[in-house]
């Protein structure tokens, strides 16, 4: 979503400028990068990164299937460097189990999709796009069948404690993992919405995001002794400095970061 709408910025700002996309040059894409940099609105270092870096992938595209004849004019700049660390706020230990507390009391969904989030470090978007018959076994473990990004397909493995949130949330009941109060697949704004207002009803003063719990998960992995390299696989990245961010202080089925999850979702009783 964040790409198509760097796409979309992108074009238009050509559309001001009179250019083809298709007959950009690298001074063309330094003037776009100042452009963003000069704002409004103003924008994070971070963000500037991930706005060159799709304009890049866009023409590598176009490049690959085009046998080279569209060139990639990022590929000659100077692009934005990003800090290392990420800059997401996760939660401590206490407030995990404030917030796990109060998604109990608010119901089975609330619950089923907090452990969910605390015990897998899925994404937002696999956890809106999965169905019920995602879950299901391999090798005799429970796991989630997920759409990473990309659209390549992967495997998570479920900690018992989700496994019996999402029985009791899910029930017999077939399609949608989630689903909103009218019925309707759940969406990523929705949990964003629900994840605020249990932080609040928690007392957690900082700004809760889904990517906060992902964000959670990963350093609580890490904390737990988790290697980064199965931490990477556990949370779906290509890249291992994409999970490196997110380390503050087997393989899939067999994963012991996946174990170290469970350790923390498994100890409390679920809703009915």
């Amino acid at each position: 979503t964040a790409y198509r709408h760097d796409i979309a910025v992108y074009y238009a700002w050509c559309d001001r400028e009179a250019l083809d996309v298709w007959q950009v040059f690298a001074p063309d894409v330094e003037r776009y990068l100042g452009w963003l940099r000069s704002g409004p609105p103003r924008r994070e270092r971070s963000t500037l990164a991930r706005m060159a870096t799709a304009v890049s992938s866009f023409y590598a595209y176009a490049s690959r299937h085009t046998d080279g004849l569209v060139a990639n004019p990022v590929a000659l700049i100077e692009r934005p460097v990003v800090d290392s660390a990420s800059r997401t706020l996760g939660l401590s230990i206490e407030e995990v189990g404030a917030l796990r507390a109060v998604a109990r009391q608010r119901g089975a969904r609330e619950y089923a999709m907090v452990q969910l989030l605390l015990g897998t470090a899925l994404r937002v978007s696999e956890l809106c796009t999965a169905n019920t018959g995602d879950v299901t076994s391999d090798s005799g473990r429970d796991v989630l069948l997920v759409t990473r990004k990309g659209g390549k397909r992967g495997r998570v493995t479920l900690p018992a404690a989700v496994v019996e949130a999402l029985r009791v949330y899910v029930g017999d009941r077939q399609g949608p993992l989630f689903l909103l109060d009218n019925g309707q697949r759940m969406t990523r704004r929705m949990v964003d919405y629900h994840l605020a207002a249990m932080a609040r009803e928690a007392g957690i003063t900082k700004r809760i995001s889904p990517h906060s719990l992902r964000h959670t998960a990963a350093t609580l992995a890490l904390d737990a002794g988790a290697s980064l390299r199965d931490v990477q696989v556990l949370m779906g990245h290509a890249r291992p400095d994409t999970t490196a961010r997110y380390d503050r202080a087997r393989r899939e089925l067999n994963n012991p970061a996946a174990a170290a999850l469970a350790a923390v979702v498994n100890d409390e009783r679920t809703p009915t």
